[in-house]
């Protein structure tokens, strides 16, 4: 009688690694047509956004399959950041309106933060829908726990608003902007560190109310 062997741990870390990829790929493939794509491809220094952007789009929806092909579902955070990085994304390339992607990043956090508050408002708690199966915590907690969340998405739109509009604000199109750079840089490599950190400082709060740690 033969039985199924358990996941071994190299199956699990390419897993990971997968996932990974899935998630800052895209992202991996903008930072990387705009700073070297002109030298590479020999497109204007001036039209580096918007062929990056270009590129953003189609690793995000390659990525949106695979994540598919992989899971057999999409998560709904990854479903709404699809639709918002089709509509500004593509607003941008039809328009050459470089505004439109510089607003995503805004637009994709506030609309996060609304769908958490529209549930708790509902009464529904979406987190515990999304992480429920990885922590068991009581509804007090959770809803703590989606405070937190609103808040960050807050923040995080806030804090785009000003980089952008501090920086990026007085690119046109077609011209090349120094200050884009500082923008490109900050979503690249300022928002998912803040974002490791946020969701690290939320361990203790979840261990101390995990109740499957309950003795």
């Amino acid at each position: 009688m033969s039985s199924t062997p358990p996941p071994s741990s190299d199956a699990s870390s390419s897993g990971s690694i997968a996932k990974l990829l899935i998630e800052v790929g895209p992202l991996i493939v903008f930072y990387g047509i705009y700073f070297r794509g002109a030298q590479i491809f020999g497109f204007p220094e001036s039209e580096r956004i918007f062929v990056a952007t270009g590129a953003f789009l189609a690793a995000f929806a390659a990525a949106f399959i695979a994540s598919y092909v992989r899971e057999r579902t999409v998560s709904p955070m990854l479903m709404v950041s699809g639709a918002i990085v089709a509509v500004m994304g593509g607003l941008t390339l039809i328009l050459q309106n470089a505004t439109f992607v510089y607003m995503k990043p805004t637009l994709v956090n506030l609309t996060f933060a609304s769908i958490l508050g529209g549930g708790l408002v509902a009464g529904r708690m979406f987190l515990k829908t999304v992480f429920g199966q990885a922590f068991s915590l009581p509804d007090a907690a959770w809803r703590t726990l989606t405070f937190r969340f609103i808040g960050f998405f807050i923040f995080l739109a806030a804090l785009n608003e000003v980089v952008w509009r501090s920086y990026a604000g007085d690119c046109v199109a077609n011209a090349p902007c120094d200050g884009e750079e500082v923008w490109v840089n900050f979503k690249t490599f300022g928002v998912l560190p803040l974002t490791l950190l946020f969701t690290m400082a939320q361990t203790p709060f979840i261990m101390k109310h995990n109740q499957d740690d309950a003795s």
